[in-house]
């Protein structure tokens, strides 16, 4: 009766019958099953205070502290015997249940992952996940996240490359847009600044999410760019080829019917540079371009022709810092 699974039965039976006093009588008499008596009854009373686990929860759990464990200690497991074996398996299992709820009722904490003006950054999350920050974007997450949750809050514009997971979806927090996902290829723009939240679902599928009004439920297909506009909530989409829309991630930039302050605000982002725009008719011209390899110079060069704008460049140790468009 060495077994876990057996000690476990018996306490079954023992809740039912309360002639099994006699096996509880053996059991006492053997130190290493009383001590694994003693702890599966713990055990049990901490199952039983505690809101249920998904398999996927307890799975988590116990790989992450069987990274804790040190070898000499499998080792030690390995080597002893039978009627010891259900005892350390039995405190492996307690230790994995108070690492979990012990995780899970610490003060949540967060971790922000900031990108800078001129910067892009990658980031991977704790469940696998992996996001690239385009300029001028933060990304903020708690330290439950991939163990209850799988919420993020954005800033700012990001690809997301997500690890499938249908027991805790994904959660990108735009403010007033949350974008819902299990496990799919996506770029979110939301920043602050802009009245607007684009979202472009490279593969997979996404649902797009009005959290306060609850009038917005759109299920977003491959292929599609949705625009969210903050203002008046609803929703415009269309078809586009996502790889230009995500190849900022490459240093690449690419509008869309984008006006021009839209684009200005991408270019201070991207080169960390002061822009002004003093003609005000020319911030909502709608503006189309891609650009790859152009130069800055070459960029404002473009936006000149195609806004019929004069622009005046101020230089600091020959780069530019500064724009005017007049």
């Amino acid at each position: 009766m060495s077994d876990w699974n057996n000690i476990n039965e018996q306490l079954n039976q023992l809740a039912k019958d309360k002639s099994q006093s006699k096996w509880l009588a053996d059991v006492k008499k053997d130190e290493a099953l009383r001590s694994t008596y003693c702890k599966l009854k713990q055990l049990r009373a901490l199952v039983a205070t505690q809101q249920p686990m998904s398999n996927v929860q307890i799975n988590a759990s116990f790989q992450q502290l069987n990274k804790r464990i040190k070898r000499r200690d499998t080792i030690l497991f390995m080597a002893g015997k039978a009627k010891y074996a259900a005892v350390a398996l039995l405190l492996l299992a307690i230790n994995a249940l108070v690492f979990y709820y012990g995780k899970n009722q610490q003060p949540l904490q967060y971790t922000k992952v900031v990108a800078d003006n001129g910067q892009i950054s990658k980031v991977i999350l704790p469940d696998s996940s992996i996001v690239w920050l385009n300029a001028g974007s933060t990304l903020t997450y708690n330290n439950r996240f991939a163990n209850d949750n799988r919420t993020l809050q954005l800033n700012g514009q990001a690809y997301l490359n997500v690890t499938k997971d249908t027991n805790i979806p994904l959660i990108v927090d735009c403010r007033s847009l949350k974008v819902k996902v299990v496990g799919t290829k996506f770029d979110v723009s939301a920043y602050a600044e802009n009245n607007q939240i684009n979202v472009s679902l490279e593969e997979g599928c996404v649902e797009l999410l009005d959290p306060v009004h609850e009038k917005i439920h759109y299920r977003m297909q491959p292929g599609e760019v949705a625009t969210f506009d903050t203002k008046h909530k609803h929703i415009k989409v269309k078809i586009a080829n996502i790889q230009d829309v995500t190849n900022w991630k490459r240093g690449h930039l690419f509008f869309l019917d984008a006006h021009l302050e839209e684009v200005v605000a991408a270019l201070q982002r991207k080169f960390n540079i002061d822009i002004k725009v003093q003609n005000p008719a020319l911030r909502m011209i709608k503006f189309n371009a891609k650009f790859n390899e152009e130069s800055l110079e070459e960029i404002i060069k473009y936006i000149e022709f195609a806004c019929k704008a004069k622009a005046s460049i101020g230089y600091e140790n020959n780069q530019i810092k500064t724009v005017t468009l007049k």
